[in-house]
């Protein structure tokens, strides 16, 4: 556990006036920590001695104060079994330095009783050792990260120990370094290149230590050497060549070892150094070409070296060596221009020609002067003519009216420039700008040959109207908006300043509607158009020697919008789903109705008994079977009209009547089916009849009475026919006297059928029809009604 200083403050004071501490006996001590850790508590005590002349029966701790860097600050609770006693405690130290103090109030002047300067800090951080190099036969090197700032005094320690192999064991004592203050790297001798050194860091302050994780290094893996020596520099066609001198390590490898050359113009900016790095072996000495110099200039080079190995490091750069490279012809022509005075009396004209010097990485060289050429225009069979050579900067000719054509080189002592061109207008013609050409012209300020400032500016001598229009593109169509981009038109074709663009769009024969741009914009959305029209939209571009169009672009606006068809679409498939949700619903709750309408249970006509039903009992005016008077009755007017009636019962007895009514199968027509289903009840479980009858109707029994002695209308029992009853006379006086006539049939009943909407059916078309009335079980006398199957 690591101790901490204590401070202990015995002050002898004594005061004369406020504020001015005098020396006296000893009257208090103060007990606190010089130095504390960041973020902790710190506790401190003081007493009053009882030798104190400023002691008496009322003085007690409640007459002391703390005060924290002059700040007072609150002390702990007093101490009733030392009244002499008081104590304070920092929860918390934030500050790296602070100073705390003790006072005794007396006759309400404050005493100092004592005073200490604290420290505040934190224990070393864990260390790393970022690299080590050692120089050859002398020593090692290494370089560490401290971590975080410790804010006290702190101790860095460099431990190197000599091991076998790979720092198996130790072969050496351990040898150490101590940095000096605020520094993280340490240097120490060591006795053997080709050797394995563990290698380690430790720190340590009053508040704790902490150490490195250890290294282990051979020697000659990071050894740097010492820079290697340049013994020649020189220049030829447009290369550095360098010719250098290896350092002596006595270290054998088998490896190239690894060089860098740097270079730079020694009159150029500083810091652009032009690094290139290649291996070499120890005995190599051919030179070393640089090429890609610039010629005339001077340079400055430099090397260093590196043993071949992953932890070695560069050696310091050597000596410079400085070196001017040979001339060039010069690389660009003179800047040429003129000044045209009027045409005199002799037809000729003054023309000033004026240049400028070269660059000196244009000059490549000395410029020894310069070369002034004329040629008219024109003629094919003209000749060049040298017209001086001179090193100054202008010269003057005298021309006549024709145009000519002036060049001007540069030379040196290696060569001559391209040539400049300027072109002398006729007479006739001072305009030496093409029309629709634009032109970069730049005003230089010279001081002393250097230009001082200078401007530029771009113009046309003549605008025309552009080649042609921009190309319009619709990046985005909708129903009622196009939205179009174009591109801006390149120079050559502008042929002037464009100065805005106009956007034109109608229906194919309707009238064109039109929108002026600002030259800068190259997009506009055209809005409030129909849904599904066909537009045209042509753009024409404006400068202020013409104007130029574009060609027509037709397009058709969306009858809906992708938000329209999308809604739509969801909105069908919404509809398709709730109606199918609510068709399978229907389906689980009244598939039986559903069952019932589209698969109707359908008797077979085939399968019924129908045919061959007979009531139990018949009755025809109170009796079961004809009497003997109507069945005479029946065959004399059935003799009478035989094409009325049936032949069988013309000649038949009251016995075949009989038989004829209890044997002969029942005619029927438009049989009917009445059929009902019970269902089981969703709740109760019980069967009950069904609301819905399924109704097939496919025969009727027509039932009447037969042989009525008034005539009535029979009871309808069929939905298609209607039976009438009548009499066969309503007189028996015409029975054995002369034939009767067909109206004394009206006394005897006869069926006859009466259809819907037409006239009733002759009773001698239906002379055996008969109306039956049925009854299952009941007896004779109770009511009776027409039953149809």
């Amino acid at each position: 556990m690591w101790w901490i200083p204590i401070i202990y403050s015995v002050l002898s004071v004594s005061i004369s006036h406020p504020g001015v501490v005098a020396l006296w006996d000893s009257c208090g001590i103060l007990n606190s920590p010089q130095v504390v850790q960041l973020g902790t508590s710190l506790s401190a005590s003081c007493k009053i001695n009882s030798t104190c002349l400023l002691l008496n029966s009322s003085t007690s701790s409640a007459d002391m104060i703390w005060k924290m860097n002059g700040e007072q600050i609150p002390r702990d609770s007093d101490s009733k079994a030392n009244p002499n006693f008081s104590m304070v405690t920092i929860p918390q130290v934030n500050s790296t330095r602070g100073n705390l103090s003790c006072y005794l109030y007396h006759k309400q002047i404050p005493y100092l009783l004592g005073s200490v300067a604290f420290q505040a800090g934190v224990p070393p951080d864990e260390l790393q050792i970022l690299h080590c190099f050692t120089v050859w036969t002398a020593n090692l090197t290494c370089y560490w990260d401290p971590g975080q700032e410790t804010h006290i005094p702190t101790t860095y320690t460099l431990h190197v120990r000599e091991d076998f192999g790979t720092c198996d064991e130790a072969f050496n004592e351990t040898k150490i370094c101590v940095s000096v203050p605020d520094s993280s790297f340490c240097t120490l001798t060591i006795d053997r290149m080709m050797a394995h050194y563990s290698i380690w860091v430790t720190g340590e302050n009053q508040l704790g230590q902490a150490s490195s994780h250890a290294v282990c290094l051979h020697a000659t893996e990071i050894v740097k050497l010492n820079p290697p020596e340049i013994e020649a520099l020189a220049s030829a066609q447009g290369c550095l060549r360098v010719k250098w001198k290896a350092p002596v390590h006595g270290l054998n490898s088998e490896d190239k070892e690894e060089y860098e050359i740097r270079y730079q113009d020694q009159e150029g900016p500083q810091e652009s150094w032009i690094q290139v790095p290649f291996a070499a072996a120890e005995n190599e000495s051919n030179p070393k070409q640089l090429c890609g110099v610039s010629p005339h200039t001077h340079y400055v080079a430099q090397m260093r070296t590196k043993y071949p190995s992953n932890f070695s490091h560069w050696s310091a750069w050597s000596q410079e060596k400085t070196v001017r490279t040979e001339p060039a012809a010069p690389s660009h022509s003179p800047a040429l221009w003129r000044r045209i005075a009027e045409v005199g009396a002799d037809r000729r004209r003054e023309v000033l020609l004026i240049w400028k010097p070269l660059k000196k990485k244009e000059a490549n060289g000395k410029i020894l002067g310069y070369r002034l050429f004329s040629r008219m225009r024109g003629r094919k069979d003209t000749a060049t003519i040298q017209e001086c050579i001179t090193e100054a900067l202008q010269y003057v000719l005298f021309l006549p009216e024709e145009e000519y054509v002036i060049f001007l080189t540069a030379y040196n002592s290696a060569g001559e420039s391209p040539s400049s061109k300027i072109i002398i207008p006729a007479a006739s013609r001072t305009d030496v700008f093409e029309p629709g050409h634009l032109y970069n012209l730049s005003v230089h300020a010279l001081s002393d040959g250097d230009v001082w400032t200078s401007g530029t500016i771009c113009s046309y001598s003549k605008q025309l109207h552009p080649l042609r229009s921009p190309v319009l593109y619709p990046t985005q169509i909708w129903k009622s908006q196009v939205a179009l981009n174009w591109e801006d038109i390149p120079v050559r074709e502008r042929r002037g300043i464009v100065r805005n663009y106009s956007l034109f769009y109608g229906e194919p024969g309707g009238e064109l509607q039109s929108i002026v741009l600002n030259s800068s914009i190259h997009h506009y959305t055209i809005s409030n158009l129909s849904s599904g029209s066909l537009l045209q939209i042509h753009i024409m571009v404006s400068t202020d020697g013409g104007r130029s169009n574009s060609s027509v672009l037709t397009i058709t606006t969306k009858v809906f919008d992708d938000e329209e068809v999308e809604l739509l679409v969801s909105s069908l498939f919404i509809g398709l789903a709730l109606v199918l949700i609510f068709a399978v619903l229907t389906c689980i709750y009244k598939h039986q109705l559903i069952k019932a309408f589209l698969w109707p249970q359908v008797p077979d006509p085939a399968n019924t008994n129908l045919g061959s039903w007979k009531p139990k009992r018949m009755w025809m005016q109170g009796a079961l079977y004809p009497t003997m008077e109507q069945t005479e009755k029946l065959r004399m007017c059935l003799s009478w009209f035989p094409s009325k009636g049936n032949s069988e019962l013309t000649s038949a007895t009251h016995e075949d009547v009989k038989r004829y009514f209890a044997e002969k199968p029942w005619q029927s027509d438009t049989p009917t089916i009445t059929r009902s289903q019970d269902v089981p009840h969703s709740e109760s479980g019980q069967r009950i009849p069904a609301i819905y009858p399924n109704k097939v109707q496919y025969s009727a029994v027509l039932v009447h009475v037969y042989g009525l002695p008034q005539c009535h209308t029979a009871p309808l029992v069929s939905d298609s026919a209607i039976l009438h009853h009548g009499s066969c006379g309503a007189h028996t006086s015409w029975l054995g006297q002369n034939p009767p006539l067909e109206s004394d049939f009206d006394g005897l009943y006869m069926p006859h059928l009466e259809l819907p909407g037409a006239s009733p059916a002759s009773v001698h078309e239906f002379p055996f029809l008969m109306a039956l009335m049925v009854e299952d079980d009941s007896q004779p006398g109770q009511n009776h009604r027409p039953v149809s199957h």
